[in-house]
């Protein structure tokens, strides 16, 4: 704890403006003194302290980007105060609204899923500074609150902007997003030949995978990989594919990768719930499909693979009761074998 408190005092300290001598050593002789009051309040999570501490204070800070690195402390794993962090944030931008400003606003609200004023800050600096990466940013950000908005925004983008090809791969996610796959394939080899970044083949994957073409899936996503890609949709892929030619020790080992960098965790409990079925470790194929269940009751998959894990296990009872389920809600996979035990009773 005591070096999260230095860190955090020689971040406002930075920001009063008074950090060192000639020499470049840090003057803390009456500053912590000062700041002892505040940096307890700070580490006790006491709000409205903070906040009267902070208001009384930044008026005698260098308005500049020590007071970027101030807020970010806050932001920091011991401290998670976004409140303190939008204050100063806010301030900043008050006293000089710049492009800078405004991106920490952005990557700010973004951090806080609070995608509509992230879109907002995101065209505010467009019209700073006519970067066309701000206009990509509002719609990316756009797409995660309105996703026919966002197809609108982007078309408008490519019209107005035809040279910019970022504003086709961009496209291409929203098409993915409102299960367009093949119209988002063809804008992917689009991007391709402009671009070879590992983004493209990486989403391309996604949607063969999803368009259950998974020989084209496989291959992009070793491509993604080989590029360096590191999101969990990759890894999970390539677990799929090992699963897919029953590789599962690799798969397993592809599967959890997964689990630290991907959007949709609900799919990488369902890959792992399959492969911990088929290498017969129940009790935690189990685990992993009441997890998924807990975190989207909607998710149909889960009727009929808890129904193969039953089958597997031999309590037939139970997996007849599961694929009823999984039927009636339009889950098919498994009617082979559920037909089977019907015959036998």
């Amino acid at each position: 704890m005591k070096k999260y408190i230095q860190y955090l005092l020689l971040g406002f300290l930075i920001a009063c403006g008074d950090t060192s001598d000639k020499k470049g050593n840090i003057q803390t002789t009456k500053d912590i003194k000062y700041l002892k009051p505040f940096l307890q309040r700070a580490f006790n999570y006491d709000t409205s302290n903070i906040h009267k501490d902070i208001r009384n204070s930044l008026d005698k800070m260098r308005c500049d980007d020590s007071l970027i690195l101030l807020a970010n402390i806050f932001l920091s794993s011991k401290l998670k105060r976004p409140d303190v962090t939008r204050l100063i944030l806010f301030y900043y931008d008050s006293k000089q609204s710049t492009t800078k400003s405004i991106s920490f606003l952005r990557e700010f609200m973004e951090y806080l899923g609070k995608y509509d004023s992230a879109t907002f800050y995101s065209y505010k600096a467009f019209k700073i500074k006519n970067d066309l990466r701000y206009l990509d940013y509002a719609i990316y950000y756009t797409s995660y609150y309105d996703v026919n908005e966002a197809l609108i925004r982007v078309n408008e983008a490519i019209n107005l902007y035809p040279d910019f090809a970022f504003f086709y791969f961009r496209k291409a996610n929203i098409l993915v997003q409102l299960k367009k796959y093949e119209d988002a394939i063809e804008l992917y080899n689009y991007t391709e030949k402009r671009f070879k970044l590992k983004e493209v083949y990486r989403n391309r994957a996604l949607a063969y995978y999803l368009l259950g073409k998974f020989e084209d899936s496989f291959k992009d996503a070793n491509i993604a990989l080989s590029k360096g890609d590191t999101t969990g949709e990759s890894y999970l892929i390539k677990a799929d594919e090992f699963y897919y030619y029953y590789k599962y020790d690799s798969a397993l080992y592809y599967a959890n990768k997964s689990f630290n960098s991907i959007d949709n965790i609900q799919d990488a409990y369902y890959i792992r719930c399959k492969i911990y079925k088929e290498l017969g470790k129940y009790d935690l194929a189990m685990n992993d499909i009441e997890t998924l269940h807990k975190l989207d009751s909607t998710d149909i998959r889960y009727y009929g693979l808890k129904a193969r894990i039953y089958q597997q296990t031999n309590k037939i009872n139970e997996a007849k009761k599961y694929y009823k389920i999984a039927f009636a809600k339009g889950e098919l996979t498994g009617k082979k074998f559920y037909d089977e035990m019907i015959k036998k009773k």
